[in-house]
């Protein structure tokens, strides 16, 4: 078991399977932390509404369990706005930060970053289904989107579906439906003092690709590396590539 530790965050809904393939490509060289967060797994279920800054301190509370040492964050997803969240309150925890596919708001805000290259459609049957409470469908639009320009991802999209379609009903409204102001990031990101890396997926149909760009362009030193032909769910469909971009940033700052 190596050093540094690394704490993978996952969103909520994705599963601890998000992260499997990368761990066993990094797990030689580092030591790694997992965990469910709460609502899922076989972590506690959710006893009501369950912020980004509640997720954020279960956290702190696992990296306090793990030794109190500082540690590489590495966020996906909503697991980014989580790392983001908690880099910025607990800046001497953290030694390097990677954000993959951070969406930095909310969508429909008048100051959303690159918001014309949003999908309109997209988000229209998204919210559709949320407002219809038809979690079947809710589940099936935002996987399907999740791998949505990126070919050879079918098997990834029906064993998301199935994976999803355990999750508690309470998680799931709780990650769609919550009015969470810990969503929106825009804000936090000038004060982050940690060397970062943005990653992104190039096709990526749910956080476009310009919005990455805009998240490095406001972190200061920030660094910035896209996956070509890629879509949301990189460090599962491009984890070769994502795991020899991790490693190199960890070992020497730079991609």
């Amino acid at each position: 078991m190596g050093e540094p530790t690394l704490v993978l965050c996952h969103p909520a809904l994705y599963g601890i399977a998000t992260f499997q393939d990368l761990l066993e490509q990094l797990c030689q060289e580092f030591r790694i932390v997992t965990w469910d967060p709460r609502g899922t797994g076989t972590s506690d279920p959710l006893s009501g509404p369950y912020y980004t800054t509640d997720f954020m301190e279960d956290v702190r509370a696992v990296i306090e369990a793990i030794g109190n040492r500082p540690v590489v964050m590495i966020g996906q997803s909503r697991g980014s706005t989580l790392a983001v969240h908690f880099t910025a309150t607990y800046p001497h925890l953290v030694t390097k930060l990677v954000l993959a596919g951070l969406n930095p708001g909310v969508w429909g805000s008048p100051d959303y970053p690159h918001a014309d290259r949003l999908d309109m459609e997209f988000i229209g049957r998204l919210r559709a289904a949320m407002a219809a409470e038809d979690w079947p469908a809710v589940v099936r639009v935002f996987i399907t989107q999740v791998c949505a320009g990126e070919p050879g991802c079918q098997k990834f999209i029906e064993g998301s579906i199935r994976l999803w379609s355990q999750i508690p009903l309470e998680a799931l409204r709780n990650f769609f439906m919550l009015d969470d102001p810990g969503k929106d990031v825009s804000a936090l990101l000038p004060a982050l003092r940690v060397p970062t890396l943005v990653l992104h997926g190039e096709h990526d149909r749910i956080t476009p690709v310009e919005v990455g760009h805009w998240n490095a362009e406001h972190i200061n030193g920030a660094q910035f590396h896209a996956f070509k032909g890629r879509c949301h769910a990189v460090p599962a469909t491009a984890t070769a590539e994502f795991a020899e971009v991790v490693r190199r940033f960890i070992h020497t700052g730079r991609v």
